[in-house]
């Protein structure tokens, strides 16, 4: 068979036949080319250094297109995740009060070395007063009482049947199960029934208990919430916090209640429910005589937590706080009901304006 005119060596030609009888038509003829091998394969081209260089700078920029785009929306949908926790930690505690029949409450716990955070929370129970066993009454002696303040001093306690073994500072003391209550300031174990006490008087009464020699007297011991481990503890997705600096009570002389007096502060914030539900007690600093004191106090107005940046506590590097921060976000829980609920931020000239806002606002049903 004849080679077509200027076809290449390496191609193949196939004639098509034309019915018997007539002639073939000219140019017919199919042609098959094969492309010869090379030593790296089929031979076909790959993708050349300035093209691969063209795609890599095209994803360069897209990604610093995209990047900032997409990181206020993560950052919003972290806070809504953090106050969402927040609202279903407070109201997971107040259905345990409810259930157990006795306060339980939320702990926040400060954050080491930044005290104004809070990045952890635990669920607490309020234990009952130890020394109401009617049928054997413990009874207390006091001797060397030793007023220092007209609203503090110290005294050593005597406690024939053994001192309790969980008692601990923050503690209360009262006597004949009536009068004057004390709150202790200071323990020191003296002997397996004596310790020596600062006590601090929380209302109207003398700062120390008078001397009270044999037989002694009956007392209760009202402690303060134990951590137990009623629940998991929580813990706030990464940066996130909340900001106990403009935390607080009200608008009134508590706004400020769960502000740190000091940066070396480690009293924790206690949010207690009741068994009706409602908010029992929180645990908090308040003001007497013109010095912070961190006690038991009882809340007529709503409670609120500022679930913020933890960048931005104390200040972030652009001088705004969580309160100027529009994409943070208020929990409030309203005291009389123990209902908790999630608020937007509002602008306001400053936190408590802030708070009166929030007050009106619609909740975002703990989203």
């Amino acid at each position: 068979m004849s080679r077509i005119p200027n076809t290449p060596k390496n191609c193949k030609v196939s004639l098509i036949l034309a019915p018997a009888g007539r002639p073939r038509p000219r140019g017919r003829e199919s042609v098959l080319c094969h492309r010869p091998s090379t030593p790296y394969g089929s031979g076909r081209a790959g993708m050349t250094l300035v093209e691969l260089l063209v795609v890599v700078t095209i994803l360069v920029i897209l990604t610093g297109v995209v990047i900032p785009v997409l990181t206020p929306s993560l950052e919003s949908r972290r806070m809504r995740e953090s106050a969402r926790q927040v609202n279903l930690y407070l109201n997971r505690a107040r259905s345990m009060a409810m259930e157990k029949k006795r306060p339980v409450g939320v702990w926040l716990e400060r954050r080491q070395g930044l005290n104004q955070a809070v990045t952890n929370l635990f669920i607490v129970e309020e234990l009952p007063p130890t020394g109401l066993d009617s049928s054997n009454i413990p009874r207390l002696l006091v001797s060397n009482s030793n007023p220092q303040t007209p609203s503090s001093g110290s005294a050593l306690l005597t406690f024939p049947g053994g001192a309790p073994s969980d008692l601990q500072v923050g503690d209360y003391l009262q006597l004949n199960f009536q009068g004057p209550i004390w709150e202790m300031i200071t323990i020191s174990p003296v002997s397996a029934n004596q310790r020596h006490c600062t006590l601090r008087q929380t209302g109207m009464g003398p700062p120390v208990p008078p001397n009270i020699p044999q037989p002694g007297v009956p007392y209760q011991i009202f402690r303060t919430p134990r951590l137990r481990s009623l629940a998991s503890p929580l813990e706030l997705p990464s940066a996130t916090a909340i900001d106990t600096q403009w935390s607080g009570i009200g608008v009134g002389t508590l706004a400020q209640a769960f502000a740190p007096p000091t940066t070396t502060d480690t009293n924790p914030i206690l949010i207690l429910f009741s068994p009706k539900g409602e908010v029992d007690s929180v645990w908090c600093w308040t003001s007497q005589s013109g010095s912070p004191v961190w006690q038991k106090t009882k809340a007529t107005e709503p409670i609120y937590l500022l679930v913020g940046k933890l960048n931005r506590i104390p200040q972030g590097e652009d001088n705004l706080t969580n309160w100027q921060d529009l994409g943070n976000l208020w929990v409030v829980v309203t005291p009389q009901t123990g209902m908790v609920r999630t608020v937007e931020m509002a602008s306001g000239t400053n936190s408590v304006e802030a708070r009166r806002i929030a007050r009106e606002s619609h909740s975002m049903g703990g989203k």
